[in-house]
């Protein structure tokens, strides 16, 4: 077997396993509850942007905007400038494998 033959067949063996890795957080109660707190107590429905927000389907493929997950968890969330008010619940502290936040230039307490 020629060199680059086999490092084909070892590619095709092992990509797989990345390629179809998904971001599911339906299953994720805390991630839910903390998500759902934040849209709750923030005003949510005057949101700037609040595409796929509150909509449990959308949690199967991360799509509420400005969520980043990696396979269960959020990892990052990003709605700078979205026309959030009110307090930052206690709830939020449930996402525990955040690494990035950003809720600049909303007004927010807490």
């Amino acid at each position: 077997m020629h060199f680059k033959h086999f490092i084909l067949a070892l590619f095709s063996i092992y990509v797989p396993c990345y390629v179809y890795a998904e971001e599911d957080i339906s299953g994720n109660a805390n991630a839910i509850l903390a998500l759902k707190s934040l849209y709750n107590s923030t005003n949510g429905p005057a949101w700037t942007d609040k595409d796929g927000w509150m909509d449990l389907s959308a949690l199967a493929t991360c799509a509420w905007v400005g969520l980043t997950c990696d396979f269960s968890d959020v990892i990052q969330f990003t709605l700078k400038n979205n026309g959030l008010s009110g307090s930052i619940p206690s709830e939020f502290g449930l996402l525990t494998y955040m690494n990035q936040i950003d809720l600049s230039t909303n007004q927010l307490t807490g």
